[in-house]
């Protein structure tokens, strides 16, 4: 039987930073409606220079 290697198409870039800031979300007990959604929306919005991003 021949073996199937999967084609990778991107390589996960996810660094130290990344990891710290998952794991803040996890710790909080907030996967939806946390701080953080609170504060990514913001960021949205602001940049989005809109009222309701998300």
């Amino acid at each position: 039987m021949v073996e199937k290697k999967m084609i990778q198409l991107q390589k996960p870039n996810i660094g130290n930073d990344e990891l710290e800031l998952v794991k803040q979300v996890i710790e909080s007990g907030y996967l939806v409606e946390g701080p953080m959604v609170r504060e990514f929306e913001s960021f949205c919005e602001d940049f989005l220079n809109v009222k309701h991003a998300i």
